[in-house]
C-alpha cells in the first residue's frame, strides 16, 4: 500500500496528495489518466481486502453552493461507477 502512495492513520490507510484525481473547473467527467489512477487505486484496495474508500471533492468558487453540491455529487457518480 505504501509503495502506492497510501499510508496507514489512526482512521484507516489515506492516500498522500500524489494520488489526487484532478478535474478542471465546472468539470464532472475523467480523463484517461483520472480513469486510470482510480481503477488503479481501486486494485490496489481490493488486493488488501479493502472493498471501499471514502474520496474527497472539493469544487472551484466560481457560483452558488446549489451548482457545487449537483457538480460534487455528479462527481461522485463517475468513481463508484464500474
Amino acid at each position: 500500500m505504501q509503495s502506492q502512495g497510501f499510508r496507514l492513520t489512526d482512521n484507516g490507510w489515506k492516500s498522500d496528495l500524489s494520488r489526487k484525481v484532478l478535474l478542471g473547473n465546472n468539470i464532472d467527467t475523467l480523463n484517461s489518466k483520472g480513469i486510470r489512477r482510480v481503477q488503479e487505486m481501486g486494485r490496489t484496495l481490493l488486493s488488501v481486502g479493502i472493498p471501499q474508500f471514502c474520496s474527497d471533492d472539493h469544487t472551484d468558487n466560481y457560483g452558488k453552493d446549489s451548482y457545487h453540491d449537483r457538480l460534487s455529487l455528479r462527481r461522485v457518480a463517475i468513481i463508484v461507477t464500474p
